[in-house]
């Protein structure tokens, strides 16, 4: 725009700058022929003294003249170029830039036929152009200092301009931004003071968000009926194998092969059981992850369940708690939670060794802990222990599906908290510690 109207500007520039300065040279030339006189057949004329005086300027252009009767010069100027015909009408007035001594000059020529006379009388005033490009370059300065001012001011205002343009997108944004980054929200976007270019963006966003949760719904309704009917099934198969185990005593090959079959049925029991478990941890029910326990009564009970499988296993299951304080997850949720990491530890721990549960509470957090005497996790392997199905390279010929930390990291997630790893050293066992924000 700044270079349109430069251009526009300067044409329109000089365009006055040209009609005033002829302006003036016209009125020269029109109070000279305005005394000629025609008496006896001989021509005679006066220069006025303002005929001149109104052409001076402060750049001091030369002023020329000359008179002609037809071919007959009279006065002014005697080399001055005259192109006019003797053919010229009466009253005529033209304009033309010209060359005299070296200078480019503005020449108006005015014609005045007088009835005593055959030929006409011929009157030319010249200026040169110092004025006139003085008058054409300060009025182009004034706009380029407009333009300049214009382009500046336009630029000043940029960034605030955009800021305004695009607060609908901005309020869209915040409305995005302040839904919690760790849950999954399918709510529609409101459609309120939005701009109608938005407003069609946001709805067939809406439709996506609206597929998007019934896609999730049918993914958890599947889950809850693959887990009804899958339960089932594998609970009567357990249940077969271990009958046949018991009558299957003499034969050795069969033995084994039953130890086999029960052995894979755990695991894909265990398994079952530990994506269920995964998939409730990850449902986003409000309504579900409001409710409170107590958190010492639920561990506790937790492992009064789980000593006897521990001892079983050689390991001695400890407890600990000086208070008690309350988890924001349901009780099922935190046993699950808990268990898995207990599980962990005496499955990981090996025989001999101890697992101790212990609950602490402190000015701005709570604290659950489960130390074991094992071997731990590597300090290069525990950014990747709690994602699905990773176990460790040493325990690979163990018995395990690599769920169980990321089913504990996700629930201490929805708790509002995070599990931390404390490494094992001389003076102190591995440590596995979840840390939830306090609500008491």
């Amino acid at each position: 725009m700044a270079i349109l109207l430069g251009v526009g500007g300067a044409w329109f520039i000089e365009d006055v700058a040209e009609r005033m300065s002829d302006r003036m040279l016209a009125a020269s030339v029109r109070s000279i022929t305005d005394t000629i006189r025609a008496e006896r057949g001989q021509v005679s004329l006066e220069l006025p003294p303002g005929a001149f005086g109104m052409l001076e300027d402060n750049a001091r252009d030369n002023v020329y003249y000359s008179v002609h009767h037809g071919s007959r010069f009279l006065t002014g100027y005697r080399d001055f170029p005259n192109p006019v015909g003797t053919g010229a009408s009466n009253g005529s007035t033209g304009f033309r830039y010209d060359d005299y001594l070296d200078q480019r000059v503005r020449v108006v020529t005015e014609v005045r036929q007088l009835p005593q006379l055959r030929d006409p009388v011929v009157v030319q005033v010249a200026e040169t152009l110092d004025e006139r490009g003085a008058l054409a370059r300060s009025m182009l300065l004034g706009l380029a200092l407009l333009e300049a001012t214009l382009v500046g001011f336009a630029i000043f205002l940029l960034r605030p301009a955009i800021r305004w343009g695009l607060r609908p997108v901005a309020a869209v944004q915040s409305q995005i931004a302040a839904r919690d980054p760790d849950k999954i929200d399918f709510t529609p976007l409101t459609t309120a003071d939005v701009t109608p270019e938005l407003s069609g963006l946001i709805l067939g966003f809406n439709n996506l968000l609206g597929q998007l949760g019934q896609a999730t719904e049918r993914s958890r309704r599947f889950t809850a009926d693959a887990s009804h009917q899958l339960r089932t099934p594998l609970a009567a198969l357990r249940a077969h194998v271990e009958l046949l185990q018991r009558r299957s005593t003499n034969d050795a090959q069969q033995m084994a092969t039953i130890a086999d079959i029960r052995e894979a049925t755990e695991r894909l029991q265990r398994l079952l059981t530990q994506l269920l478990a995964l998939a409730r941890a990850e449902q986003e029910e409000d309504g579900l992850i409001a409710n409170l326990c107590d958190a010492r009564a639920v561990i506790q009970n937790l492992c009064m369940r789980l000593a006897p499988g521990a001892a079983a296993a050689g390991v001695e299951l400890h407890f600990r708690a000086d208070l008690s304080f309350t988890v924001k997850l349901p009780a099922i949720l935190l046993e699950e939670m808990v268990s898995n990491l207990i599980e962990n530890a005496v499955r990981y721990g090996g025989a001999g060794g101890e697992v101790t549960v212990e609950l602490k509470r402190a000015p701005d957090r709570n604290v659950i802990s489960i130390s074991d005497t094992g071997p731990g996790i590597p300090v290069e392997h525990q950014p990747l222990a709690t994602q699905r199905f990773f176990r460790l390279p040493r325990d690979q010929h163990l018995s395990g599906s690599g769920l169980g930390l990321s089913i504990a990291s996700t629930l201490a997630h929805r708790a509002g908290g995070k599990i931390e790893f404390v490494s094992r050293t001389s003076s102190q066992p591995f440590t596995v510690v979840i840390a939830i924000p306090s609500t008491d």
